[in-house]
């Protein structure tokens, strides 16, 4: 690769103060993270060496923290499946025990307090009642997430889920009505996680990285779903308090582990990790044209909502909120309405579609990135090859699903986690689409689209409980056949208005930024030349110029003051030197 100078181009009527905002950030870069290595040293590394990196493990803690959130979010359906399974052979048992009065009737034993049955229509309620609330945090979180602390916002909105969860089974045995509101709550406190993991994971991941990264953060929920169709089944058999309460005060501990490990090992950006290394911090900021060290200035909202390429990432987005939020919700009814799954049965072949999702996410992630890093193909075309395909391939599968009862559930599985496997691939495609088109502005991007998608998807738990009243195979059918138009529907929308280039409303009009890729020798040799003319107080443009620092722009309109250059560059001259010696 041809090395370049570090440079920042400012127009003539820039502010002073622009000037020195740009020129800080700059200068911070340069100085804090010039890579000590060249572009193919740069971008070789060893599997443990990457897997093992601040920033694979930033996204191994989203991920993890993501997987916890859902197994608490979403495990009210196991919980209810667990709380009727259990109830009925309760009431089994009392009636074999019991003694028969003298005209032959059964004399029940009054049921205990943990032996909870709910009519069909307070289920509903239930279900439905987390997804009333949810759009209301996501902009608001992925707002404050980008102006603020991403960090902070999940800290905060997690510790409420682990709090509301945690108290659920006592408000289950006063009334429904109480987990009704602890639930609206409870989608409340859940609203802001993704756009804040957004917010994050766009300061962390490189370019070439890009997509595996967001689909490993993202994979959370997909594992999360794993592990909640999975456990209960077994949970449910405790012999203790019916079983049921314990869904929560598990996933409630993995949580607050979880929790733990997300304040030790995550960092809002690179520049505040204190274990980074200089080379990933180079990897980092290699090819960005957006800063990893300012936070978010003012979305120009206008500017987004008239922008092509928005819309067809917000219908992408809601194409695919409303599939995820029927089949995951759903998908445990479905399995004992029409398959006749018993409990551990059902939630063991419930978590199977999310296994196969889990390991399409990641591949394509990884595949994605692979054919973008050898330039086979560009950005916008990866992306839409990827969710097109998802969608569309995987159509064929849930309509041939819907047509098979109980004397043919296997296959009807296994029809079904092909289904969700193949529809897996449009992780590589808009999920990370948010950073392609405005890495600055990610996490609202993020948020918007979550919120408008929420309201969405607001209607998947209404249309499927009013059209499953008695949950039979054609009931079901109906169900797939709608998540079907819906979801190519989406696809053609993405299809066509979207993109995979960084928009002109996203980007920093004051910096244009080309990094220079020295070998060791090279930045060795040049901070011991700019280290001699700190001390010597030579700051004559010519000299920084020669040494490669970003303290004079190309355009001769703007002046930089010596003294003010050299101040700030004092301090991380010296830090780096030592770092080299």
């Amino acid at each position: 690769m041809r090395r370049t100078s570090a440079r920042v181009s400012f127009s003539s009527d820039m502010t002073e103060q622009q000037s020195q905002r740009s020129n800080s950030v700059i200068s911070a870069r340069n100085s804090s993270t010039s890579s000590l290595y060249s572009s193919k040293q740069l971008l070789k590394q060893s599997v443990f060496e990457k897997y093992t990196s601040c920033r694979w493990l930033v996204a191994f803690s989203c991920f993890i923290t993501v997987t916890c959130s859902i197994m608490l979010r979403q495990c009210i359906s196991m919980v209810i499946v667990c709380m009727e399974s259990n109830y009925k052979a309760g009431q089994d048992a009392m009636i074999n025990k019991s003694n028969t009065t003298t005209n032959g009737t059964f004399t029940q034993t009054q049921r205990g307090l943990w032996d909870i049955l709910w009519e069909s229509e307070e289920k509903g309620l239930i279900l439905q009642s987390y997804f009333y609330t949810f759009p209301i945090t996501p902009l608001i979180g992925g707002y404050l997430s980008g102006r603020f602390s991403g960090k902070t916002v999940v800290t905060v909105m997690t510790s409420c889920l682990i709090f509301l969860s945690a108290v659920t089974p006592i408000a289950a045995t006063v009334s429904p009505y109480f987990v009704v509101v602890l639930r609206c709550c409870i989608g409340l406190s859940s609203g802001g996680l993704q756009p804040s993991v957004t917010a994050i994971v766009s300061k962390w991941a490189p370019v070439s990285e890009r997509a595996q990264i967001v689909a490993m953060a993202n994979a959370g929920m997909m594992v999360g779903n794993i592990f909640t169709f999975a456990f209960p089944g077994f949970i449910c058999s405790i012999p203790i308090h019916n079983g049921w309460p314990f869904i929560f005060y598990i996933f409630c501990i993995c949580n607050v582990l979880s929790l733990v490990m997300w304040m030790w090992l995550v960092y809002d950006r690179p520049d505040e990790h204190p274990r980074i290394t200089w080379k990933e911090r180079a990897l980092i900021n290699y090819k960005r044209r957006d800063s990893t060290l300012e936070k978010m200035p003012s979305p120009p909202w206008m500017k987004i909502l008239s922008s092509g390429p928005f819309w067809g990432l917000l219908f992408a987005q809601m194409s695919h909120r409303f599939l995820f939020t029927t089949i995951g919700t759903f998908l445990p009814l479905y399995m004992a309405d029409v398959l006749k799954f018993d409990i551990a049965t059902n939630g063991l072949f419930s978590s199977l579609p999310f296994i196969g999702r889990f390991i399409a996410s990641v591949g394509s992630g990884m595949l994605a990135d692979n054919l973008m890093t050898r330039e086979i193909l560009s950005v916008t075309a990866t992306r839409k090859i990827f969710h097109v395909s998802g969608l569309v391939l995987s159509t064929p599968f849930l309509i041939w699903m819907s047509y098979m009862g109980p004397d043919e559930r296997t296959s009807a599985v296994v029809l079904l986690v092909t289904y969700w496997t193949v529809q897996a691939l449009n992780n590589a495609g808009f999920r990370v689409n948010h950073i392609d088109i405005a890495p600055r502005f990610a996490s609202v991007l993020n948020g918007m689209t979550t919120t408008v998608s929420s309201v969405a998807a607001l209607l998947s738990p209404i249309v499927t409980s009013e059209l499953t009243k008695n949950g039979t195979q054609e009931e079901w059918q109906t169900v797939f056949f709608i998540c079907t138009g819906v979801g190519l529907a989406g696809a053609l929308a993405f299809l066509v208005l979207g993109s995979g280039v960084e928009q002109e409303w996203a980007r920093d009009q004051h910096m244009n930024v080309e990094f220079d890729v020295y070998t060791i020798d090279e930045r060795k040799q040049s901070i011991d030349q700019l280290h001699a003319s700190v001390e010597e107080g030579d700051c004559t443009a010519e000299n920084n110029k020669k040494v490669g620092t970003n303290s004079v722009s190309e355009n001769r309109n703007v002046k930089v003051e010596c003294g003010h250059v050299n101040d700030s560059f004092v301090e991380q001259v010296n830090k780096e030197k030592k770092m080299i010696q």
